[in-house]
């Protein structure tokens, strides 16, 4: 039998290989949910995580509804691999490789858990944990692969809850700092040693907080006076990034979970209230 490119034959191995290179984690068939592996629906925020593993998060209104979607809390998993200068590299994570033995769920009440591999073959796992305000997530690198540097996996935020205007009018800013007036930021270094801040004032977390924090809380205007609260139940405190901006900017922070971590005591918590 002659066989071509249009043959049965053919198209079956082609469909077959296409299936292979883009397997990924399976997808809730309800609308609008499709191409989300599980999403968490509060009544003050909205958290997903696609079948190709991008989180999506978003805060609500009072009535339910997206706030902005063009400005959703930045949430990341990355891999990391430390360096022998001390510095840390992103390992890129391939989509093709995710899987979880779990149906995708809508709102579900117990743990979901995926795994995948980096470049270099290092294999890891997450688990995320539901919560009645809620959810927390942890991890853990299940196979080094070719990689011989240690490895972590970090979950990166950004709590931001204006999007970033340098052309303000004086009226414009005016009437800015009084829509931010009862805004809050607050970080807990350690229990008792605490810091506030002023939304109107400029900051440098970093080099405030160093040693990082045991818990950062935000209640803007911008995220509808709902309070995000994100703390860590582990060795490793939550890191922000070195940078000088407004309060009022939001916070970009870094949870790298411990080399050696135990996923039921190193965890991540975000809540709401």
């Amino acid at each position: 039998m002659k066989i071509t490119k249009s043959s049965p034959l053919v198209l079956a191995i082609l469909l077959a290989c296409t299936s292979a290179s883009t397997a990924q984690l399976p997808s809730i068939d309800k609308k609008p949910w499709q191409n989300y592996f599980f999403v968490l629906k509060q009544r003050k925020f909205q958290f997903g995580i696609t079948t190709e593993g991008e989180a999506v998060f978003h805060p609500l209104t009072k009535r339910g509804e997206i706030i902005n979607e063009n400005n959703p809390v930045i949430f990341k998993i990355e891999i990391l691999e430390s360096k022998s200068d001390g510095k840390f590299t992103s390992k890129k994570i391939n989509p093709g490789s995710l899987k979880s033995e779990q149906a995708p769920a809508l709102n579900p009440d117990k743990p979901v858990t995926y795994t995948g591999t980096v470049t270099g073959d290092a294999g890891f796992e997450i688990t995320f944990i539901p919560s009645r305000d809620g959810f927390a997530v942890t991890g853990k690198i299940t196979d080094k692969g070719k990689l011989t540097n240690p490895l972590n996996i970090a979950i990166k935020m950004g709590l931001r809850p204006y999007i970033k205007d340098t052309t303000r009018t004086d009226a414009e800013t005016k009437s800015f700092e009084q829509r931010i007036k009862r805004d809050k930021l607050e970080a807990t270094i350690a229990s008792g040693n605490r810091k506030l801040y002023d939304f109107k004032k400029s900051a440098n977390f970093h080099a405030d907080m160093r040693d990082g924090v045991e818990s950062l809380v935000i209640k803007s205007a911008g995220y509808d006076f709902t309070e995000f609260k994100v703390s860590t139940v582990s060795s490793s405190k939550i890191m922000f990034e070195e940078q000088i901006q407004i309060v009022a900017d939001g916070a970009d922070i870094r949870w790298i979970i411990p080399t050696e971590s135990d996923p039921a005591t190193d965890i991540l918590e975000i809540s709401t209230k």
